[in-house]
């Protein structure tokens, strides 16, 4: 199972990539992938049980305080997610225009079984040219920064939901 935090850091490295000195070194398949990685928005989804559980005010039917406690907060937690989530929308659909105004991407995806479906191997001058642009250059460094935001907000919850569920474990008595 591929988490959220372990694809925003996947971003991160490729756009760190994209914008190092060392950008002619990358493939062109790496350097489509960072651009994607920088258009691309995953936004968390607060819907499902726990808002149904939430919503209906019988909370109180748990028993056991600490998991009431703990899944209390979760609302707030996961509302600050998405709404991190949703700034970075909005600067990832002011990106693609740019993007697209430098000639990216340029291949054509009917047909080719993948999102990315670059034409060779080759980093092309246009994508060079675009690693060394400075106002895209700063639109991706912020990118990049939500990117590692990202990351932390989606990380920063596992260890709380993985405790979470281990009372939740003990609470019914299960292996």
């Amino acid at each position: 199972m591929i988490l959220w935090e372990d694809f925003n850091h996947t971003g991160v490295r490729l756009l760190d990539q994209f914008l190092s000195e060392s950008v002619a070194d990358l493939d062109r398949a790496a350097a489509d992938s960072a651009l994607w990685y920088a258009a691309v928005v995953n936004v968390l989804d607060q819907g499902g049980p726990l808002e149904a559980l939430m919503s209906s005010g019988r909370l109180e039917l748990i028993r056991n305080r600490e998991i009431r406690s703990r899944l209390s907060k979760w609302p707030d937690w996961l509302e600050d997610i998405h709404t991190n989530d949703l700034s970075r929308r909005r600067s990832a659909q002011a990106l693609s225009p740019l993007l697209a105004a430098r000639g990216w991407p340029d291949f054509d995806v009917a047909g080719c079984g993948s999102f990315l479906c670059t034409q060779s191997a080759e980093m092309p001058d246009f994508l060079l040219r675009l690693a060394r642009d400075p106002e895209l250059r700063a639109v991706l460094l912020w990118q990049k920064l939500y990117l590692v935001a990202a990351a932390e907000d989606h990380g920063s919850r596992v260890p709380e939901a993985d405790a979470l569920l281990e009372l939740i474990r003990a609470e019914l008595a299960l292996p």
